[in-house]
């Protein structure tokens, strides 16, 4: 015979409380994400400037470098942008 054992017992529901450090946390990681996208930004502009006598294709491997450093800092930026609206809407939920 089988049994079927109801648990009645009252259970503790926790909330969420919103503190200064949930709020402080994606402010910091859009911070350092900025920092490397201005580091990422200088790192494209001394490479054009480094290769500005040079034609595209000219040295294979210079080439290659520009294209993985414009990559790096397309995907880079796509990422602080994603972490910047994160910010916004954090912001906004401890408005509201």
């Amino acid at each position: 015979m089988n049994r079927i054992f109801i648990d009645r017992s009252p259970r503790l529901k926790l909330k969420k409380m919103e503190s200064d450090r949930g709020a402080v946390r994606p402010f910091r990681k859009f911070r350092t994400d900025l920092l490397v996208e201005v580091v990422l930004l200088l790192a494209m502009v001394g490479y054009f400037v480094g290769t500005a006598s040079q034609s595209v294709g000219e040295n294979i491997s210079v080439t290659a470098i520009g294209a993985g450093l414009m990559a790096l800092l397309s995907w880079w930026t796509l990422t602080t942008v994603s972490d910047g609206l994160e910010l916004l809407v954090s912001r906004d939920r401890t408005c509201h």
